[in-house]
């Protein structure tokens, strides 16, 4: 089950460890632009892709994908399956 929308938002802040407040001043918008209650226009949507150039926007709009754009393999899979093919 894909989270909402506000839970992304949410795990974007939490990814940067800055409060919501903090968020939504980098981003340039209300608090309340972001709030549960209001689904967040895709001007603001926008915003927080331009304040945060590494957040995958099809994660942001869909939940589907990596959290950041050009996720990597961890390192540990990386060196096995580098091991493997050698």
């Amino acid at each position: 089950m894909l989270e909402s929308l506000s839970i992304r938002i949410k795990a974007i802040a939490e990814h940067y460890r800055i409060s919501m407040r903090k968020l939504c001043k980098d981003v340039g918008v209300s608090v309340g632009a972001l709030s549960k209650q209001a689904d967040p226009r895709v001007g603001t949507l926008m915003k927080i892709v331009a304040a945060f150039p590494e957040i995958n926007i099809q994660w942001l709009l869909t939940g589907h994908g990596e959290m950041l754009r050009g996720a990597v393999i961890p390192f540990s899979e990386n060196f096995l399956y580098s091991k493997k093919y050698q």
